[in-house]
């Protein structure tokens, strides 16, 4: 736990915006960025699989990630150094060797919260076609996190639960500010104001967690919206 938890510090200052190569053939940058979603994909079907204690799904999906960020190594080694870039890659190596510990150790929310992080690796090097598509995905993953963090034990990882509090409160700002443009999608804004509201205002447990999946529920209505 503490190994993940000093590697979860690396993200509590929120999402950082890298910009994929851009004089590199189209193909090549396609390539990169269907790979990152493939290991994003990878990474939360595992979360579900650590929630229901799926060993062996784990065991699956691990390989295919692991293949997957070897796939990423290769295509981003042919292009020009970027040392964020990198730090990420070394990161996303990291939290597959988490993995793969908490796996044989049968840790679960401990697999479910190192495959999360996984995720954000992902979201952080992938470029996205508009800031309001990564915020989306950022919101998805902090949800996610409050979820599993509460799971794991609330007062532990206090610190790092206020920060991921704050981070989601304010992509939601971002998100919602670019919403409301549209008239049409005052509903959902005004969803999205009462589930934040209820997560800032709530100090119960079973109520965050229920009301962190009625937020990962209410971000595919997000993503849907960008399809």
């Amino acid at each position: 736990m503490f190994i993940r938890f000093c590697y979860s510090l690396l993200v509590t200052a929120g999402l950082i915006c890298i910009t994929m190569v851009p004089n590199h053939a189209y193909a090549d940058a396609l390539g990169i960025k269907n790979t990152l979603s493939t290991i994003e994909i990878y990474a939360e079907k595992m979360v579900d699989a650590a929630l229901k204690k799926d060993g062996q799904a784990l065991e699956s999906i691990n390989k295919n990630i692991q293949q997957s960020i070897d796939v990423l190594h290769n295509k981003l080694s042919a292009q020009a150094f970027d040392e964020r870039r990198s730090r990420e890659l070394l990161m996303a190596y990291s939290w597959t060797r988490i993995i793969s510990i908490d796996i044989k150790q049968q840790a679960w929310i401990g697999v479910a919260i190192a495959a999360n992080q996984l995720t954000a690796s992902m979201i952080r090097v992938t470029n996205y076609p508009n800031l309001q598509k990564r915020d989306i995905e950022w919101m998805d993953y902090l949800a996610r996190e409050i979820l599993l963090l509460n799971m794991e034990g609330p007062k532990e990882n206090r610190e790092l639960l206020r920060a991921r509090y704050t981070d989601l409160q304010s992509t939601w700002h971002r998100i919602s500010n670019e919403l409301i443009i549209n008239f049409r999608n005052k509903p959902l804004v005004l969803k999205g104001d009462a589930l934040m509201l209820h997560m800032k205002n709530t100090d119960n447990v079973a109520n965050i967690i229920a009301t962190a999946k009625k937020i990962l529920v209410f971000v595919r209505k997000l993503e849907n919206l960008q399809k």
